[in-house]
């Protein structure tokens, strides 16, 4: 890793010195333009080309009708139990008004999570719970590997188990107008170790044979849609659109039914 970044470094440098605009700020502005127009290219490019960029799903199946204009160019809440996160880092996730950065095991700012290690007895009180996953770095005097697999965790002694979104900090930050939600709600299923799940961690394929079940504002889920490589986007019996409550809330709710397993969520994203 430190040869393959060296490498990157020496390459990156070498363009620098043999560019030929030399003026750093020229340079600088230069580049955010065709970031700039580039950023326009995809958001307003061809429709057909847009959709092959987004849908790419690991099993064959029929598009989900989604507009994936939304997709593109219209608002969105996401959050997720990923680090690093700034959504993590600034409270938004935890609605929280601790705020931090990147640190050592034991010296974070910000809201952190709950040890993986005996969380199934944890009273959970209804909730999905924030919990860290087995990779959290334990080094001293620096921060040198702070990507860890947290999620949103259930197990079946939770019985029914839900998260909310928006919160109050995520409907400030997001400048949250449910009116101009459409209601798709996709999520990601925290990552396993080398792709090597432990017995009993719920995967989508789970609910399709009953493991597991899900509701979203007490209306049922009725099959998890592969969207994309990870992606998975959330089905009922009225479709993909669902619907937030009176104060334009989404209640996601999880509740385990095979014994003695669990299910952890790395992401939620609503458009």
């Amino acid at each position: 890793m430190a040869l393959f970044l060296t490498q990157a470094l020496v390459a990156a440098i070498s363009d620098l010195v043999n560019h030929p605009v030399t003026d750093p700020s020229e340079l600088l502005a230069e580049l955010q333009q065709e970031e700039d127009e580039t950023f326009e290219n995809l958001r307003n490019g061809d429709p057909g080309e847009r959709k092959n960029l987004l849908y790419a799903p690991d099993v064959e199946g029929d598009v989900p009708p989604v507009d994936f204009d939304t997709l593109w160019k219209g608002p969105s809440l996401c959050r997720t139990a990923r680090m690093p996160s700034q959504t993590r880092y600034l409270g938004y996730a935890t609605d929280s008004d601790k705020v931090g950065g990147p640190a050592n095991e034991g010296s974070e700012e910000y809201d952190t999570c709950i040890p993986r290690w005996g969380a199934e007895d944890l009273e959970a009180g209804g909730r999905l719970m924030l919990v860290c996953g087995f990779d959290h770095e334990v080094c001293e005097g620096a921060t040198v590997a702070p990507d860890y697999k947290d999620g949103f965790y259930a197990h079946t002694k939770y019985g029914w188990a839900s998260l909310s979104i928006p919160n109050e900090r995520e409907r400030k930050a997001y400048r949250y107008d449910p009116s101009k939600i459409k209601g798709y709600i996709f999520f990601v299923f925290a990552a396993c170790d080398w792709g090597n799940c432990e017995d009993g961690d719920m995967r989508a394929e789970h609910h399709a044979l009953g493991n597991f079940e899900m509701k979203v504002n007490e209306q049922v889920v009725t099959e998890l849609v592969w969207f994309s490589r990870d992606t998975i986007i959330l089905k009922g019996e009225d479709g993909f659109n669902w619907k937030p409550d009176d104060n334009g809330v989404f209640t996601i709710a999880v509740r385990v039914k095979e014994d003695n397993a669990s299910i952890r969520i790395s992401s939620i994203t609503i458009f």
